[in-house]
C-alpha cells in the first residue's frame, strides 16, 4: 500500500493487484436529501484481462423486423433534457438489494425551480460472458458525451436551461447541466471543513467558470482534489483553472491527455465558443484503486482493468453514502457511446458497479438517478452487440446495419446517430479485437454523420 499526505487530504492506494473490499457489503445507514441552494450560470499497456462476451451476442437483439428486445425503456425522465429528453423505465431488476422506496428519497433542485422527474427503471437478464483482453485505443479526443438530433438553426446554447446544483448527500453535490448531450457533461463535489473534492470539470471557459462559481457558494474554498473519470475533453478542459487542485486519474487518462491535447473538432460538431484552454493532466496517477479522504469521508477511486467507454473509465464510489459518480459509464436518457472503449468492457464494467448496490448514480450525463440506469445501459449495449453479431454474419456494414437495426424503445435516447459508432466497435469485437483495440474512428464519425443527415452533430456546449 502507496500513503500520501497532504495538509488536507490523506492517499492511499493498495497495489496492482491485490483486492480489498470496497465496503459495499455493509448496510447503508439511514438518510435523506437536501434542497441545495441555487448555482451559477499514446496509451501503451495492454488492458487486464478480464471476463466478457463471445464474439456472438446472446441477448435480444434484432434487425429490423425482428421482435423488439424484452428489456427496454418505456417512460421519459425529462429532468434536465432541454426539450423533454427521455429516458428508459421500467420494472426493477431482480437482484438483493433494498427498495427503490427506501433508497432512493426524491430530491429537489435549485436553479430555475426544476424539479427532478422519475427515476429510470428496467429489468434485464444478466448473462455470463466469456473473456477477451485488449490494449488501449488511440482517439481523437473529439468525442465526449451523449449527442441527439442535428437543431434547427435557430437553436443555440441559450435555449438550454442552466445548470443547477443537487445535494445528493449531505455536503456531497451534483452539478447538472442540461441538456446532458455532446460536450455538455455533468460534473459533483464533495465539501469537507478542511477540503473540497470536485469530479471532472467542463468543456469550455464559461461552463467550468459558472461550475467553480457553484462549488465556491457551496463549498466555501478553492477545490483542493480534482478526480478527472476520464481524458475526454468535456471532463477535462477546465483543469487548468483549478490551479491548487491536485489532479487525479488513471495513468493512461494522463497519457491521453497529453498525446492529444486540446481537441478542435471543428467540422464535426457545431461551431462552439471554447474559450481560453489549456492542457492540466492528472499528475496523481493510478492503475486499480485509489483510496481519497475529504477530512474523514472514504471517497474510493477505481478502475476495472478493461476498457469500456475509454480506457480510462474511473468512477468515484462513497461507500458510507452510497453515491456512485460514474462518468461516461452511465448516461440517462441519452444514448450511451463506447466507439473509443469496448462494447464487451463495458458490461463487464456496469456488472462490477450493479455489485456496489448504490442508492444514488451520478452520470456523466443526464439527471442524477438510481441503480436502474445502469442495468438500462447494459441492456443497451447488449442490443447493440446481439445485433452487430447478427449483422456481421450478414456481411452488412455497419452504417447498412445502422440503418436497419431497430432500437425499439431505445430510438427515444437523444444522439441516436452514435449507433454507428458503437456499431464500428462491435464489429471490431467480432472480428476478434480486443476491448480499447485500435480501430478506424474516422469511418465511425464518417457513418455517424451520414446518419445525422450529413450534417454537424448538435453542439449547444
Amino acid at each position: 500500500m502507496v500513503e500520501g499526505r497532504f495538509p488536507w487530504v490523506t492517499v492511499t492506494s493498495t497495489a496492482p493487484g491485490v483486492h480489498r473490499p470496497s465496503g459495499n457489503t455493509a448496510p447503508s445507514r439511514a438518510r435523506r436529501t437536501w434542497q441545495a441552494p441555487g448555482s451559477g450560470a499514446v496509451p501503451d499497456n495492454p488492458v487486464e484481462p478480464h471476463p466478457g462476451p463471445s464474439r456472438r451476442c446472446t441477448v435480444a437483439g434484432r434487425l429490423e423486423g425482428a421482435p423488439r428486445p424484452a428489456v427496454a425503456p418505456d417512460a421519459a425522465d425529462t429532468d434536465g433534457a432541454a426539450g423533454g429528453e427521455p429516458s428508459p423505465a421500467g420494472g426493477r431488476p431482480q437482484h438483493a438489494r433494498r427498495s427503490t422506496q427506501a433508497r432512493a428519497p426524491a430530491r429537489r433542485t435549485v436553479v430555475a425551480g426544476i424539479a427532478t422527474g422519475p427515476k429510470v427503471q428496467s429489468r434485464c437478464d444478466r448473462t455470463h460472458r466469456e473473456g477477451v483482453t485488449g490494449r488501449p485505443a488511440a482517439d481523437t479526443g473529439a468525442t465526449n458525451s451523449p449527442v441527439s438530433h442535428s437543431p434547427p438553426d435557430d437553436e443555440d446554447a441559450g435555449s438550454l436551461p442552466p445548470p443547477r446544483v443537487e445535494e445528493v448527500a449531505d455536503k456531497v453535490f451534483a452539478y447538472i447541466q442540461p441538456d446532458g448531450t455532446w460536450w455538455i457533461n455533468n460534473t459533483g463535489f464533495v465539501v469537507g471543513d478542511s477540503v473540497v473534492l470536485c469530479v471532472d470539470t467542463c468543456a469550455t471557459e464559461r461552463r467550468t467558470r459558472a461550475f467553480l462559481d457553484a462549488v465556491s457558494l457551496h463549498g466555501g474554498s478553492a477545490p483542493r482534489l480534482l478526480v478527472n473519470t476520464h481524458h475526454h475533453g468535456d471532463h477535462t478542459n477546465g483543469n487548468w483553472l483549478m490551479p491548487e487542485a491536485a489532479v487525479i486519474a488513471h495513468r493512461r487518462c494522463r497519457d491521453e491527455m497529453l498525446h492529444h491535447g486540446i481537441t478542435d473538432p471543428t467540422g464535426l460538431f457545431q461551431a462552439v465558443e471554447w474559450g481560453e484552454l489549456h492542457v492540466r493532466a492528472p499528475f496523481i496517477t493510478f492503475e486499480e484503486r485509489l483510496d481519497v479522504f475529504v477530512d474523514d469521508r472514504l471517497v474510493e477511486l477505481h478502475h476495472f482493468g478493461t476498457a469500456a467507454h475509454t480506457t480510462n473509465d474511473v468512477v468515484a464510489w462513497m461507500p458510507e453514502e452510497r453515491v456512485l459518480f460514474a462518468g461516461d459509464l452511465a448516461f440517462n436518457g441519452g444514448t450511451p457511446f463506447v466507439l473509443m472503449g469496448s462494447v464487451a468492457g463495458s458490461l463487464i464494467v456496469l456488472d462490477r458497479l450493479i455489485e456496489l448496490d448504490a442508492e444514488v448514480v451520478v452520470p456523466g450525463h443526464g439527471a442524477p438517478t438510481g441503480p436502474e440506469v445502469l442495468e438500462t445501459v447494459g441492456a443497451y449495449l447488449r442490443l447493440v452487440q446481439q445485433a452487430a453479431g447478427d449483422a456481421f454474419s450478414a456481411g452488412l456494414s455497419p452504417l447498412e446495419a445502422a440503418r436497419q437495426i431497430d432500437l425499439g424503445p431505445f430510438s427515444e435516447l437523444t444522439d441516436s446517430e452514435r449507433l454507428a459508432g458503437n456499431l464500428h466497435r462491435a464489429y471490431a469485437e467480432c472480428s476478434g479485437a480486443r476491448p480499447g483495440a485500435d480501430i478506424d474512428l474516422a469511418a465511425a464519425f464518417a457513418d455517424m454523420l451520414t446518419l445525422n443527415g450529413n450534417r454537424p452533430l448538435r453542439c449547444l456546449a
